[in-house]
This record gives structure tokens, sequence and C-alpha cells, in this order.
């Protein structure tokens, strides 16, 4: 067997494997060469190859996925922490960072408030992005409590509950 068409890893190190770049331009057309150069192997030479380029750790799981649709432990690993349960925000708790209870909060437990809502109750300064963040979102809790999410542009996300303070008006003015 001929070593043939390096793995993703190998050809492109600069993409990460989930990235964007895999499904659209080049490095979807790579994707789709490799894939069909590995899968056009036999049993064998397929046991040679993977000898030749071990997975490292950031693409373990890669030939399971490619043979079987098996997602990788990775995946696996995220849905799970994705999955939760998580608890639920305390009335002394100000700001939440952690990815996963973040997204487990949006997806299960926050309402996300329309800009209609939060235009008519939040001050101004809790609407412009401060230096560093990317994205802004509100969301309300059932018991009332409004919070800020921002993306941050150095990665993560950051929950931050709007104080009484923070509101412009009474939402019996609007």
């Amino acid at each position: 067997m001929t070593t043939g068409l390096p793995p993703l890893w190998v050809k492109h190190p600069d993409l990460p494997w989930g990235s964007l770049g895999w499904r659209m331009g080049w490095g979807e057309v790579y994707w789709e060469d490799w894939r069909s150069f590995f899968l056009a192997l036999g049993e064998e030479d397929r046991r040679r190859y993977r000898e030749v380029w071990p997975e490292p750790e950031p693409w373990q799981g890669l030939y399971a996925f490619i043979e079987t649709g098996e997602p990788p432990p990775r995946v696996v690993e995220q849905k799970r922490k994705l999955a939760g349960p998580y608890p639920l925000p305390s009335t002394d708790e100000s700001r939440i960072s952690e990815y996963y209870r973040v997204v487990w909060l949006i997806r299960q437990h926050l309402i996300e408030l329309s800009s209609q809502e939060v235009h008519a109750r939040v001050s101004e300064s809790v609407l412009r992005q401060a230096r560093g963040e990317d994205h802004l979102a509100f969301y309300a809790e059932p018991n009332g409590s409004w919070w800020r999410l921002s993306t941050l542009k150095a990665g993560g996300w950051l929950l931050q509950r709007l104080a009484a303070s923070h509101e412009s008006r009474a939402p019996s003015e609007q």
C-alpha cells in the first residue's frame, strides 16, 4: 500500500475537526476526496494506513466515524455535558461563565427576549457591547429575572444578571 492521501490533520493542520472549513470551500473538497480514498481501501490497507497515520488526540474517533458513523468520543462527551442538568441560578448569583451550564440554561430554563422588550426596559449602557464582546442577547427566567448574554471575543460566553437599576422604566410604563 502506498500512503495515498495524507489524513485531514496533516493536509490542513490549521483546520480543527468540526470546523466550518471542512464543510465548505477547499476543506470540504479535501474532506470528500480523503473520505472516498479511505473508504476505497481494503481492510488490510486501512489497518496499515491507521498504523502509518495514527489519530492525534483531537482527531480520536475519525476513522470509526468515517467507516461506521459512530460519533467520536469528544462528541459523545459534549452531548453528555450539554444534557445537564445544571443548577438554576441562585438569587445571589450575578455572573455565570461555565460554558455547558450557560448553554443548558439557555436551552432549558431561560426565555430569549425580543429586542422590543429589551429596548423598552433596559438602559442604553447595558445595550452597548463592551470591549471584548462580540454578540449580545437578553433572556428572562420564569421568576422574572433578566440576564444579559455576551459572546466573548477571547472565547466563551458570559451570562450577567441585570440589576433593577439597569431598567430604564418600569414595565407598567411600556
